[in-house]
């Protein structure tokens, strides 16, 4: 829900479209990449995605692959895991009240007990590592893994088993 100038009021009208277009079985969800940025606004978002896309059949929250562009971004380079899961904490219900949340890209030791339900696996093995501090973790089997450009860009230091050594 981002782009050109007013993007962000194209991108409700075509959902809107599409939600008075969709067929029985037919769904129509929302995706939202995760910056400084969009993570500052995401409060009001969700409330008019719940006011003005009643029907949505989800709203994905995507922590950012840090590769290509998103490099050259400091509004995405510089985000960390620990700022976007403490800020979802908090927005989670209002995500909620647009359609049901999904995480995507999320570790599960970065969420909270709450979130981490929300939590899919969404990366190819190939692009994820797991740091050494997910050896015996019991939600490893569960859990998506670190992005590789985010490990060698901001380091593992704030990965922790989160659900307690097997």
């Amino acid at each position: 829900l981002s782009g050109p100038e007013r993007g962000l009021e194209r991108s409700f009208a075509g959902a809107q479209n599409l939600l008075c277009l969709a067929r029985p079985g037919q769904r129509v969800g929302a995706r939202v990449v995760l910056t400084r940025e969009t993570l500052a606004r995401l409060k009001p978002l969700a409330e008019r995605m719940a006011e003005k896309l009643p029907g949505l059949s989800g709203v994905a929250v995507l922590f950012p692959e840090l590769e290509g562009r998103a490099l050259a971004s400091p509004e995405v380079a510089d985000l960390r895991f620990e700022e976007a899961s403490s800020a979802l904490e908090r927005l989670a219900p209002v995500l909620q009240k647009a359609a049901p949340l999904s995480l995507y890209h999320f570790p599960l030791c970065v969420l909270g007990p709450a979130l981490r339900p929300l939590a899919a696996r969404t990366l190819d093995d190939a692009k994820v590592v797991f740091p050494l501090a997910c050896r015996g973790c019991r939600a490893r089997p569960g859990c998506v893994g670190v992005h590789k450009s985010y490990a060698r860009l901001a380091g593992c230091a704030e990965f922790a088993p989160s659900g307690g050594r097997a």
